[in-house]
């Protein structure tokens, strides 16, 4: 059975992106108290309404999120007790700073973690009355706070309730199993059984939040008719690690069926003729199959004589050559011992060696198709118009090589680099 494979993909969310989202899916009115009494006298009317310049940016492990403000106020003043009110309309820019340190738990729940971190008066306001400019920026700072606080309250809230991560983190793990089709000539498929994920910790950069997924899985390739879907457990929990990386590792699995391996045998050697000294031999008919660990080739001859052998030996790999073929190929014991009572001259080194040398199935198609197509898969691809798998394969190795009931099947080691990018975001 092939190894558990591991992969993993570092998700990165420009700055750019996110504040698109924000300035997306935030109303343009933030606040409306268009009363002097209500919800408590104040004597101030205020809108708050946001620009679409909204920035954010790493600071340290959070994100900081800059909402330039635009707000309209209307203040009335009493310079005596007896005196009439007189009221003024102001305009002015405020930006407010929050903070956002978002979490994913191992029960999949996202939290967005937000704070209020005040806000900076680009101009304060002032109450022009004659010649003289009374500031009131007391008095619109105090609602102002509050409002502020209670919106970023609201906003985080709203933001981890809507955002749920398990049911898509599910859906996930359920499509992740269906068979891809990697090449529709060879009728290669991709088999995916994923067994657990895991998260590395969420790092702000300097141009993008980044956070690297992963998943343990067994990964293989069949060649084909479609195969069913592997049958998954239920959603692990989450593991949280600590250490971070963008490479993967994948153990793939490319097969040769004995039908196969027999057919190209047969157009190797069936119809061969063979001198043995003065004695001549036909190959008539070639069958490969296996058993426990090793490798069998049935050989059925004419000629002098008619009869069968068989020949064993143990499955393995030319990487150079990229070829199956089978190490210690030799007579096995009871065609030897049969052989050497009826037919001692069949045993010929000769024989046995043209047969070794014949009996090499080549793989450099199939597995320079797997290649192709898994290059292909990872190699700036877009999925979904949204998603950019960009990755590259390092090393494609062959690490071993055993048998199934109808197969010769090869563990291939995949070694690359793949990060996950997101592009034109459709919040």
């Amino acid at each position: 059975m092939p190894k558990t494979s591991e992969i993993e993909l570092p998700v990165s969310i420009t700055y750019k992106e996110l504040s698109a989202y924000i300035n997306k899916s935030m109303g343009t009115v933030v606040y409306e108290d268009r009363s002097y009494t209500v919800p408590e006298e104040d004597d101030i009317q205020l809108v708050v309404r946001r620009n679409t310049s909204v920035k954010t940016a790493q600071s340290g492990g959070d994100v900081l999120i800059t909402l330039p403000l635009s707000i309209w106020s209307k203040a009335r003043w009493s310079p005596c007790s007896f005196c009439p009110k007189p009221e003024k309309e102001f305009t002015f820019d405020v930006d407010v700073f929050v903070k956002a340190r978002p979490s994913i738990d191992k029960a999949y729940v996202f939290k967005a973690n937000l704070s209020s971190e005040g806000f900076q008066w680009k101009k304060k306001p002032v109450f022009e009355v004659g010649p003289f400019d009374i500031p009131i920026s007391g008095m619109v700072e105090k609602p102002l706070d509050k409002q502020i606080k209670e919106s970023v309250a609201e906003a985080e809230k709203e933001i981890n309730n809507a955002f749920n991560l398990k049911s898509e983190i599910t859906r996930l793990w359920s499509t992740a199993a269906e068979p891809l089709l990697l090449d529709s000539t060879s009728s290669t498929w991709l088999v995916i059984k994923p067994q657990k994920l895991f998260l590395r910790p969420i790092t702000m950069g300097t141009q993008a939040i980044t956070f690297t997924i992963g998943a343990e899985a067994q990964v293989n390739t069949i060649t084909g008719a479609k195969p069913s879907r592997p049958v998954l457990s239920p959603l692990p929990e989450l593991v949280i690690r600590t250490e971070r990386s963008n490479k993967f590792l994948v153990e793939v699995v490319s097969e040769i069926g004995f039908e196969d391996a027999t057919l190209m045998a047969e157009k190797e050697l069936k119809g061969q003729e063979f001198s043995l000294g003065r004695k001549k031999i036909k190959i008539e008919g070639i069958t490969v199959f296996g058993k426990g660990r090793r490798a069998y080739v049935q050989v059925v001859f004419s000629g002098r004589v008619k009869g069968t052998f068989y020949l064993s030996g143990v499955p393995a790999f030319d990487s150079e050559k990229e070829e199956l073929y089978f190490e210690n190929l030799d007579y096995d014991i009871q065609s030897k011992s049969l052989l050497l009572k009826s037919s001692q001259w069949l045993l010929d080194e000769t024989l046995r060696s043209t047969l070794e040398k014949k009996l090499r199935f080549p793989a450099k198609e199939a597995l320079g198709s797997i290649r192709k197509s898994i290059d292909a898969q990872i190699n700036n691809k877009v999925y979904f118009d949204q998603i950019v798998l960009n990755g590259k394969l390092n090393t494609f190795e062959v690490q071993g090589i055993y048998l199934t009931e109808k197969a010769f099947r090869a563990v291939v080691s995949i070694n690359g680099t793949a990060e996950i990018f997101l592009k034109n975001i459709k919040f």
